[in-house]
């Protein structure tokens, strides 16, 4: 589980927005196996909803919780292996989370 959590850490930071220092599997093959055993979208809601009433108990605002809510959402169909790589559900087009550019 360490380092299950290491790799979330260091793959949220690059996420949303600090340093890029993943070296993991893209979201599509990292959870492939997840799929085929049953990850679907219910699943990935519980984790959104977690995650958002985690910072929430952190004290983060609503404004961000909804950012990141975005940002999580916007790996949906990368992590659940669906076909449609076109544009996110807001209609712009999805860069792949190792293109994204630093923010400071």
């Amino acid at each position: 589980m360490d380092r299950q959590r290491s790799k979330q850490k260091v793959f949220l930071t690059m996420a949303f927005g600090g340093p890029n220092s993943y070296t993991g599997l893209d979201m599509r093959r990292g959870h492939t196996h997840l799929v085929k055993m049953g990850l679907n979208d219910s699943h990935f809601d519980a984790i959104i909803e977690l995650f958002g009433a985690t910072l929430k108990d952190m004290g983060v605002g609503d404004d961000l919780i909804g950012q990141v809510a975005a940002i999580a959402e916007s790996t949906r169909d990368d992590v659940l292996g669906k076909q449609d790589l076109g544009p996110n559900r807001s209609g712009r087009a999805r860069l792949p989370l190792r293109a994204r550019p630093y923010r400071a």
